[in-house]
């Protein structure tokens, strides 16, 4: 009997490197004040997350 085949994605979490930094509170080049950094920001440096691509799994 076959198990489920799902695909697994492989990101480089550019929106989770911002978040950190918000939480050091550090200033970067896209944010100019980390401790006042809105919501649009936010979600644009998470749209920007890097593809690195893809797997097949098998899980009986």
């Amino acid at each position: 009997m076959a198990g489920k085949i799902y695909r697994v994605e492989f990101y480089e979490l550019r929106g989770a490197n911002l978040q950190q930094l918000l939480e050091a509170n550090i200033n970067s080049k896209l944010i100019k004040n980390a401790k006042n950094l809105d919501l649009n920001t936010l979600k644009m440096a998470r749209s920007k997350d890097k593809f690195l691509g893809s797997i097949l799994v098998e899980f009986e």
